[in-house]
């Protein structure tokens, strides 16, 4: 397969503004792109559209399912190679995906020439793949054959044997009448300390180490008669005095005609020992991860101020007004990060202080804002930060528009903002009582770049937008308010 036979790739990212950079270089190279915003979309366009060939996969897809699992869900539906298209370079992460599909990782920004080239590469080792699976149908016809004689040959006890030596979970075997210790396997013998003879033919009660588990004969009860008992975090004693935090199962059989109890002691100290590291950790990383959005705060306002001293230098209006756009939506990124910062809680900001510090950073960058009134109705309701970023952007280039085309030949003008939650509704309006927008200009056939921008953002939002003409213009955003995983993405109006 290659690229001039026309192949369809499902691209899967839910950064708008990405996926429309990637689908355009793809399309380049003659591929056919179908985007989904979601790991849910995408598992449904693998069950309703034939034909896809590959899956370009990112693995952060938001607050619904990652990558992974998508993968996971696509490939029990649909047996297709997936390219997985990440950000993430750790080896855990890249270490897990292998796990999952072995078709290739790219790392973002890599190219389209890399990308392509994975593409290709995937294409060739499918195709080996398929190849390899119908040699192995013949030998697993073999194999199976081979197994049913194993059967017969009780073999299967044998096996169970072999497990039993070499689990590496503590395995007691008990006598559901007596109480007495049938068997023990290596693993337990090493947890306690106890060699087997000083364990085998012994009642579990007799035993030191299980005290917290059956101080007695009488208490052995609850082991005879209950068909499943499972304790967490019960604390053993080794021979050598030292405390082992263990998980405790135990359940009862039927062995020829004969009830024993098989009782299965995962030692979990490690386990526990890692849990508590792992709550320290968590705190470090708030830490960092405070840090980290401190210091893009100001990565973003080194460009911002870049791309005011550039535009400075220009003497072409439409070069320079680009910057000045470019520079404006740099500093709504600003405000979200400036918030996020400042806030105990990384995942949610206030709706309220985050739009009206906006809109205020935007209007005061205009030479006209002591002319214009500002109203804002605003319910105080929180939204996560992934919902935000493009809700802050779309904000930025209608304001921006407004304020640069609405009051034209007017003296004064007036703008209300509003955003109120009813429910999981969110509902954004902008009303002005300017001019006017030609009744030509609509979101949906908008060839411009920053409507196009607005289109695309409230696509990855899973909301819709619409123009209300009348005494001036109102712009109504409606989303929901739960992730976009579990909202589906709706039409444009």
């Amino acid at each position: 397969m290659n690229a001039e036979n026309g192949n369809t790739l499902l691209l899967v990212e839910d950064e708008a503004i990405i996926a429309m950079s990637e689908k355009k270089e793809l399309e380049k190279k003659g591929y056919r792109v179908i985007v989904a915003g979601t790991g849910e979309e995408a598992v449904e366009n693998i069950k309703q559209t034939n034909g896809i060939d590959l899956v370009l996969l990112d693995i952060d897809l938001g607050i619904g399912i990652d990558g992974t699992e998508a993968a996971l869900q696509i490939l029990r539906r649909r047996d297709v190679p997936i390219v997985f298209l990440s950000s993430h370079i750790e080896p855990d992460i890249v270490n897990k995906t292998e796990n999952i599909t072995s078709y290739g990782y790219v790392v973002k920004n890599s190219g389209i020439t890399v990308l392509d080239a994975s593409i290709k590469m995937a294409f060739k080792l499918f195709n080996a793949r398929k190849q390899i699976l119908e040699t192995e149908i013949v030998k697993d016809a073999m194999i199976a054959k081979s197994k049913q004689a194993e059967e017969i040959l009780g073999v299967s006890e044998l096996r169970y044997r072999r497990l039993f030596e070499t689990a590496r979970d503590g395995i007691l075997i008990l006598d559901a009448e007596s109480g007495k210790i049938v068997d023990v396997n290596p693993f337990l013998v090493e947890m306690l300390g106890y060699s087997k003879e000083q364990l085998v033919e012994k009642a579990i009660w007799e035993i030191g180490v299980f005290k917290d588990i059956v101080a007695n004969r009488d208490n052995f009860v609850e082991l005879q008669n209950r068909q499943y008992i499972r304790y967490e975090d019960l604390p053993l004693e080794t021979i050598a005095g030292e405390s082992v935090q263990v998980e405790f199962v135990s359940n009862v059989y039927l062995v020829d005609n004969r009830k024993v109890i098989q009782c299965n002691i995962r030692d979990i100290t490690d386990r526990r020992i890692a849990e508590e590291r792992a709550k320290r950790l968590v705190g470090e990383k708030e830490l960092i991860l405070k840090e980290v959005h401190h210091r893009i705060k100001n990565n973003m306002y080194t460009i911002s101020t870049l791309l005011s001293l550039q535009a400075e230098t220009l003497d072409n209006p439409a070069a320079k007004a680009a910057l000045v756009d470019a520079e404006s939506r740099v500093q709504s990124m600003m405000v979200l990060y400036s918030q996020l910062y400042q806030s105990d809680n990384y995942s949610f900001i206030s709706v309220a202080d985050y739009i009206a510090k906006l809109v205020d950073i935007i209007i005061s960058s205009f030479s006209a804002r002591d002319s214009v009134r500002i109203e804002k109705t605003i319910d105080d309701f929180e939204l996560d930060a992934e919902k935000l970023f493009p809700l802050g952007i779309i904000l930025n280039e209608l304001i921006t528009n407004i304020m640069k085309h609405a009051f034209k030949g007017r003296r004064d003008g007036f703008i209300a903002i509003g955003a109120r939650l009813d429910g999981s509704h969110v509902s954004i309006s902008i009303l002005d009582n300017g001019n006017g927008i030609p009744g030509s200009v609509d979101f949906s056939n908008s060839t411009g770049f920053g409507l196009t921008l607005v289109r695309e953002l409230t696509i990855q939002l899973g909301g819709t937008i619409r123009i209300e003409r009348g005494l001036g213009t109102k712009i109504v955003l409606e989303f929901e308010r739960r992730s976009k995983a579990e909202t589906p993405c709706l039409p444009l109006e």
